[in-house]
């Protein structure tokens, strides 16, 4: 969706669709990004009171979420020439790297390779 409203808004120049990326791209950084983990969160859910909540323990993001999200801050970036979106990716990258990279045979692991892999999830692509 963030990639989506950069990349039309940008094409047409509709300032409303580069607003509602921004805005996209705020709650994902308030209500997703675990500034003291440093890590991506899968979900959030509306409560009772239609409030946003996290369940205990939060899930981390996967490799997808993190790459879908750099791409589109990346887009945002492009759209819009606000610099703080592109300043989000790269250290949105750089953890990606930290959290799924492969020292040892290159390529990422789709999950933290710190735990333990669900019964339906592969764990590593490409090389």
């Amino acid at each position: 969706m963030l990639s989506a409203y950069s990349c039309v808004g940008a094409v047409l120049e509709d300032k409303a669709l580069l607003e509602r990326a921004a805005q996209a791209a705020n709650f994902l950084k308030e209500n997703l990004w675990d500034a003291e983990r440093q890590t991506v969160l899968r979900s959030c859910y509306r409560g009772e009171d239609m409030e946003l909540q996290q369940i205990s323990p939060p899930i981390s993001g996967f490799l997808d979420d993190y790459a879908f999200l750099v791409s589109g801050l990346l887009d945002l970036y492009e759209a819009s020439l606000q610099t703080q979106w592109l300043q989000w990716a790269e250290q949105l990258q750089l953890r990606q790297d930290v959290l799924f990279w492969d020292q040892q045979d290159g390529g990422y692991f789709c999950s933290d390779p710190k735990t333990p892999p669900s019964c339906c999830s592969s764990r590593k692509v490409g090389r």
